[in-house]
């Protein structure tokens, strides 16, 4: 895939208002690293910095949903200095090529995308692109995806292609910040066929100084890889899934906590519903401490959005009240939780739309100055519509 290729047109549509206003603490932040050495001081990607605390409450007030194109799903929502990028399952035939994801630069206040880059291709080596994650590192976007080769006697009838393919793998891409040129395209893990050993539905990824901390399923529970930025894997550590450490090995979030820890954010999935949890993770990976934030009555899942900012995590989630039928049957709602990072209390809880989730809603969020977005999938409105399509939601935080 060429630097810039398959560009092509493309709008958001804007709608304005006041939705709701909800007084939040104040916040706070400091850059983190994991294990004393991993991330340096100050160049934590997940992390805003905006004062020290202990001011007065800030309202949080809805001041725009931005719309892409239907046809877009899974948006990763990327902040580098006064820029916000959204990288997107989109497919689109440009040319001679089948294009599964896009990336596009977003401009707050109007919602304007730029003419937006193809981040993956079709292929005959790896297949279709599917699942992906997208973080800034340096002046780099860097997206790690999923992509599957479908084994063609299988009859589609919808849910996760990974239970059509014959091999997934899991490839690492880097672009420009500027202009979206692409870089350098490797694989991580190569057409791997034994789906109990390796599965890459839903992961999530972290940056870690000069490498990637890559999480996927795996072995029975997840499994966490350290990856350098050419997709060349350092180590690989298996740990077991646990209702009392990291319960899902899918639909979950990295983050670095303000004390430097690792932090994953996953969800409990049982009878009685599911629940959003976190869990503070060691330097071999393994759970050292765990809190779950129970809300009777709904199945909260998927918690794929999580940053910290001035004391507090803000966690992008899915949730429902009727967990019966399948996620088509009864769809997830894009929730937001904001939890003390000090006593780990919940201090909000709001449901961010009534429009149901395409999927788990696969929300993402990040803060660019005064302003909190929360990109998240949703289903086209229409007649006979069924395809997915990415909301963006935009705050101000006062």
């Amino acid at each position: 895939m060429g630097p810039g290729a398959g560009r092509c047109e493309n709008s958001v549509r804007t709608v304005t208002g006041c939705v709701l206003v909800l007084l939040l603490a104040t916040i706070s932040s400091q850059a983190a690293g994991c294990g004393g050495a991993r991330v340096p001081s100050g160049n934590s990607p997940l992390v805003e910095s905006s004062g020290t605390g202990g001011g007065s409450a800030p309202a949080l007030s809805h001041l725009a949903t931005h719309e892409m194109q239907p046809g877009t799903h899974r948006p990763e929502l990327l902040v580098n200095g006064d820029r916000l990028y959204l990288v997107v399952v989109e497919h689109l035939q440009r040319e001679e090529k089948r294009v599964r994801h896009m990336g596009y630069t977003f401009e707050p206040g109007s919602g304007r995308l730029d003419a937006g880059f193809p981040v993956s291709c079709e292929t005959e080596e790896y297949g279709q692109g599917a699942d992906h994650r997208a973080v800034i590192v340096g002046d780099e976007i860097v997206v790690v995806y999923q992509s599957n080769i479908i084994d063609p006697s299988r009859e589609y009838h919808g849910g996760p292609m990974e239970q059509y393919a014959s091999s997934q793998s899991l490839l690492l891409s880097r672009f420009s910040v500027d202009g979206g040129r692409e870089l350098f395209r490797g694989p991580v893990v190569e057409r791997a066929t034994d789906f109990e050993d390796d599965n890459f539905p839903d992961f999530c990824i972290l940056p870690s100084g000069d490498r990637l901390l890559v999480s996927t399923g795996g072995g029975g529970g997840f499994k966490m890889r350290e990856v350098d930025m050419e997709g060349n894997i350092l180590c690989t550590v298996g740990r077991p899934v646990s209702r009392s450490g990291v319960p899902s090995s899918i639909g979950n979030s990295m983050l670095y906590g303000p004390d430097g820890r690792l932090l994953i954010f996953s969800s409990t999935h049982t009878p009685e519903g599911g629940n959003v949890t976190v869990a503070t993770l060691d330097q071999e990976y393994n759970a050292v401490a765990f809190r779950e934030f129970e809300t009777p009555g709904r199945d909260d899942s998927f918690p794929t959005g999580v940053l910290y900012r001035d004391g507090y995590y803000f966690v992008g989630y899915g949730s429902r009240k009727d967990w019966s039928g399948s996620v088509e049957e009864s769809p997830y709602s894009p929730y937001l939780m904001v939890i003390d990072a000090t006593t780990l209390e919940v201090v909000a809880d709001l449901q961010v739309s009534d429009r149901p989730g395409a999927g788990h809603s696969h929300p993402t969020l990040a803060v660019l100055g005064d302003r909190l977005f929360y990109a998240w999938s949703t289903r086209a409105e229409g007649p006979g519509s069924s395809a997915p399509q990415v909301l963006v939601e935009e705050y101000e935080l006062k």
